[in-house]
This record gives structure tokens, C-alpha cells and sequence, in this order.
């Protein structure tokens, strides 16, 4: 490639990886990139002190395939551009404020990734994108719409938002039948979850976090059958859970998360458990009991409070309980592998655990003195994490530590021997 008027050798170029670390070449470089006609994938970052002031390129090959840009000029890219081939558009620090002007088509755009894009007040009209498969927007901080036309897209099976403060409204869901994975995170001013008007049976993920959200409207139950995953995680203006959970046939994994106060009208902030009353219980007991993972981090609960229930949740491989007043049991949980009870202040002494617990995690539990049966009972033990803690058999339990770790060990090692054993 030549930063000069000679341009036969840059006709050629079809792939370009540049990287501007310093001054007065990216203009020149944009100027360049507007002659290279056959090119069909494209990395670049420009320089940040220079990308305020210059323009950016008159044209864009047509033939591209992959384009990854930091730092583009705030012009939106050319009018007559057509790349029909282009396959992924990742943008990160660019100045735009909207990609192009109108409506374009780019029927072989898959991927879609738009980040730290301070200046960008739209998004393209997701028409024009038929086959768009996975959408990354982040911390796009004034960006407070998402095109309509995203609701009604057939193809898309991966959407995750993030940390868009100022975004308002998330499109209504006419039709997302390829939908597999939403997450909507650190949107703050985003007041409404999204209608759904059609089953999105391919949902199997649903997590959203530090949203203003005051309802969970009942047709995630109705129409997202399917789900795996749920996850609300601080979503503190949430005033109620209108979710039929009874539909939820296949949800392995729930989560909870930092709702230990809700904020209500008028100022007033309410305990979980007077916002939610008997429901968790019933909902753990009647309509989860397939649950292979449950995060009721930082909830608030005392002891009285965790539903019983829990001990019944046979399936459960992992259990997160962190920020909680706990002292019960967990012993009849049979399948439990990990559980974490970090910040528990109230612990003095760790609960009896299930015989086949792998790791356990109780850091800066501020009470804590002894590990109770720990020795005794639980042989898979290989990691323990209690951090911040003063223990009064610290040394016991680093020996038994050690001693379970050998085991795995030389398990592991006969294991092997067998297995090369049984090749011959």
C-alpha cells in the first residue's frame, strides 16, 4: 500500500489489517482506502487526536466481506456504497451518529456490533439487514431508540444491549421466531420490558439488569416456553412479577439478584420479602423444580425468610445465597457441586453440606469461626474460597485440603493408566 498518488498498487489490495499510532496518516490513509476496489477485509484503527478533524473515505469497496473499525469520522459511510457481500460490521469508538443515511441494504450481513459510540443517535433499519443473525449494542450513550423494525426480525438469534443509558423505548416483539439469546443491561431509562405478540420458541436466555422497569408483563410465561435461563438482576423499581412461571417448563437456571429493597411510589423501599410474600416459595416448589442453578445474591433473606423449599429442589448443581442471613442445611441437596454463601454476616458456622459438594465460597462472612463437619463429610472438596475470615481451625482445614486434592490425584492418574491400558 503507498500513501502517495500512485494508486496501481493499491487496485490490488484485498485484505488490510492498519493500526495508526501516529500522527498525520489517517487522512491520508482514508484518502487511499477510497481507491481499493478489490478489497474484501478490512481492520483498521485510526488515530483518536486526528479522527475529529478529517473525512472520511469517498468510497468504500463493494466487495467487502469483514470490516472492523475504530475510531471512523463522524461522516456516515458513502451514499453509493453497496457492499451486498459483507458479512461483519464491528464498529468501537466511532463518530457517527447514524451508520448511512436512509435505508440500506446489505442482504448478507450477519453480525452487527456497534460500541462506545458516543455520538450515535440511531440505528439502521433493521429491514435492510435480512439476515442479520447476532446484534451487539454498547455503551452507545445517547442513543435512546432502537429502530422498530427490529421486532419484526425473522433471523436474529442474538441481541445484547449494554450500558445505553439513555435508551428509552426497546421495540415491541411482532415476530422474533430465531430470537435465542436477550440481554438488556445498564439501561437505566429503558421503563417498559418489550411487549411480546408472537411465541418466540427459540428463547432459551432472558437476563436483564439495572433496568427502570416496573412490571415483568405476563407474556414472557405465555409466549418464551422455552426458556433456560432467567435472570433479574437489580432491577429495583420492579413494583410486580406478572409472569405465568407455570409455562416455564424447561428453566434451569434462575436468578434473583440484588433486590434485597425494592423502590416503591412515594419514596417508600420495601423489603423482598414483603414484595413477594409466599411466592418464591411457591414458585420454587410447584413450577422449578428442574432448577440446576438458583442466585438469590444479596436478596436480604434471614434465615426464616429462604424458603424452605429449596431442600426439594433435587436437581440444583449450583447455589448462590451470597448477602443472605443463612444457618440452615443444605445436606439434602444430593446434586449440589458448587455453593456460595459470600457475605453471610450472620454465619458462625458453616451450615451441613451434601456429602458431594465440589467448591464452596464463603469470603468476608464477618462471623464466621468453624467449618463445622466439613472434614468428615465432604470428600469431593477440592476448592474452598473464605477469604477476609478468622478461622479457629484455619491450619486443620488447609491439611484436609491438601489431602483431598492428593486423592483426586492419584484417582486421576489411575484413571489415565487404564485408559491408555485399555488402547493396547
Amino acid at each position: 500500500m503507498r500513501f502517495g498518488d500512485k494508486t496501481m498498487e493499491n487496485d490490488e489490495i484485498k485484505g488490510i489489517e492498519y493500526f495508526n499510532r501516529s500522527s498525520g496518516y489517517s487522512s491520508l490513509f482514508c484518502k487511499n482506502l477510497s481507491n481499493m476496489k478489490k478489497l474484501r477485509w478490512l481492520h483498521v484503527s485510526l488515530s483518536r487526536n486526528e479522527v475529529d478533524n478529517i473525512e472520511g473515505p469517498n468510497i468504500l469497496s463493494n466487495e467487502l466481506r469483514y470490516i472492523s473499525f475504530t475510531y471512523y469520522p463522524r461522516c456516515p459511510f458513502p451514499d453509493g456504497w453497496r457492499p451486498i457481500k459483507l458479512g461483519v460490521l464491528e464498529l468501537c469508538h466511532s463518530l457517527q451518529k447514524e451508520l448511512w443515511k436512509g435505508y440500506k441494504l446489505l442482504p448478507h450481513l450477519k453480525v452487527l456490533v456497534l460500541q462506545c459510540m458516543d455520538s450515535l443517535l440511531s440505528t439502521p433499519d433493521f429491514d435492510g439487514l435480512p439476515c442479520l443473525q447476532k446484534l451487539k449494542l454498547e455503551l452507545c450513550k445517547v442513543l435512546k431508540e432502537i429502530h422498530s423494525s427490529l421486532g419484526r426480525h425473522t433471523s436474529i438469534e442474538d441481541i445484547s444491549v449494554t450500558d445505553c443509558k439513555q435508551l428509552r423505548m426497546f421495540p415491541t416483539i411482532v415476530q422474533m421466531g430465531n430470537l435465542k439469546t436477550l440481554e438488556i443491561n445498564t439501561c437505566p431509562k429503558l421503563l417498559e420490558f418489550p411487549e411480546i405478540k408472537s411465541d418466540m420458541k427459540s428463547l432459551v436466555t432472558l437476563s436483564l439488569s439495572c433496568m427502570g422497569i416496573d412490571l415483568l408483563l405476563s407474556s414472557i410465561g405465555e409466549r418464551c416456553a422455552n426458556l433456560v435461563s432467567l435472570s433479574l438482576w437489580r432491577c429495583f423499581f420492579l413494583k410486580s412479577i406478572d409472569v405465568n412461571f407455570y409455562g416455564l417448563k424447561h428453566l434451569e437456571d434462575f436468578t434473583l439478584n440484588g433486590l434485597d429493597y425494592m423502590n416503591m411510589p412515594d419514596g417508600l423501599r420495601i423489603s423482598l420479602t414483603q414484595w413477594y410474600g409466599s411466592l418464591l416459595s411457591i414458585w420454587l416448589q410447584l413450577v422449578f423444580p428442574q432448577l440446576r442453578k438458583l442466585d438469590l445474591r444479596g436478596c436480604g433473606l434471614r434465615d426464616g425468610e429462604i424458603p424452605s423449599c429449596i431442600g426439594e429442589l433435587y436437581n440444583l448443581l449450583d447455589l448462590d445465597l451470597s448477602g443472605n442471613d443463612i444457618t440452615r442445611s443444605f445436606s439434602q441437596l444430593t446434586q449440589l457441586e458448587l455453593l456460595r454463601l459470600n457475605d453471610c454476616n450472620q454465619l458462625v458456622e458453616l451450615p451441613k453440606l451434601p456429602s458431594g459438594i465440589v467448591i464452596l465460597e464463603a469470603d468476608s462472612c464477618k462471623s464466621l469461626a468453624t467449618v463445622g463437619d466439613l472434614y468428615t463429610n465432604c470428600k469431593r472438596l477440592c476448592h474452598v474460597s473464605i477469604m477476609k475470615v478468622v478461622l479457629i481451625e484455619g491450619e486443620r482445614l488447609l491439611d484436609f485440603m491438601l489431602q483431598v486434592c492428593m486423592a483426586l490425584y492419584v484417582f486421576q492418574c489411575q484413571q489415565n493408566k487404564l485408559h491408555i491400558y485399555r488402547q493396547y
